[in-house]
């Protein structure tokens, strides 16, 4: 008798966080989801491989490219595949990464400096339109090009990403005793 099946269980009804009436601004909770990226294994583990998997060895690039490319060193002595693949894996753990671009006189991108994406707010209008960065502990806000922003898995009409973590809180709580 499968009539009283599926009673139990229950999903409560979740929307987005899109922008409000008078714009909205949205600092993406880094210093929680880093907690559980140093603290649980699995999922530093799991993050570590998406990372390793989405850049593999090398970036393949045309010469004009690759030129390019080799000019990006983010805070010191990166490869511009070790500055990407630390953007994608600080997006994948939560939600979002930064990084400023620099670029020369002629407006041309000479670097990607990671930025702290706990001190990083991301500044909409009323449409939803993202229109700046704003640091913490710095006068001006960053203007739309001036900032590589990657948001893992957004969804709608939000305009941070959702943390690769958050969909494995509870039960990693559980397989950890924290509940």
């Amino acid at each position: 008798d499968f009539s009283n099946q599926g009673t139990e269980f229950s999903v409560s009804y979740q929307d987005t966080d899109g922008t409000e009436v008078n714009g909205t601004a949205y600092i993406p909770n880094f210093k929680k989801w880093h907690g559980y990226y140093r603290q649980i294994p699995e999922f530093r583990a799991v993050i570590n491989k998406f990372a390793s998997w989405t850049f593999g060895r090398a970036i393949k690039a045309d010469k004009k490219n690759e030129e390019k490319l080799k000019k990006l060193r983010g805070s010191g002595k990166d490869t511009p595949r070790s500055v990407l693949k630390n953007a994608w894996r600080v997006a994948m753990i939560c939600g979002d990464s930064f990084a400023h671009e620099i670029k020369d006189s002629q407006g041309r991108l000479t670097n990607l400096k990671p930025l702290n994406t706990g001190k990083i707010a991301i500044i909409a209008n009323s449409e939803g339109i993202i229109i700046g960065y704003e640091q913490e502990g710095r006068a001006e806000v960053y203007n739309v090009d001036e900032i590589f922003h990657l948001s893992y898995e957004r969804i709608a009409d939000e305009i941070h990403g959702i943390p690769f973590p958050e969909a494995l809180e509870e039960l990693t709580k559980i397989a950890n005793n924290y509940l």
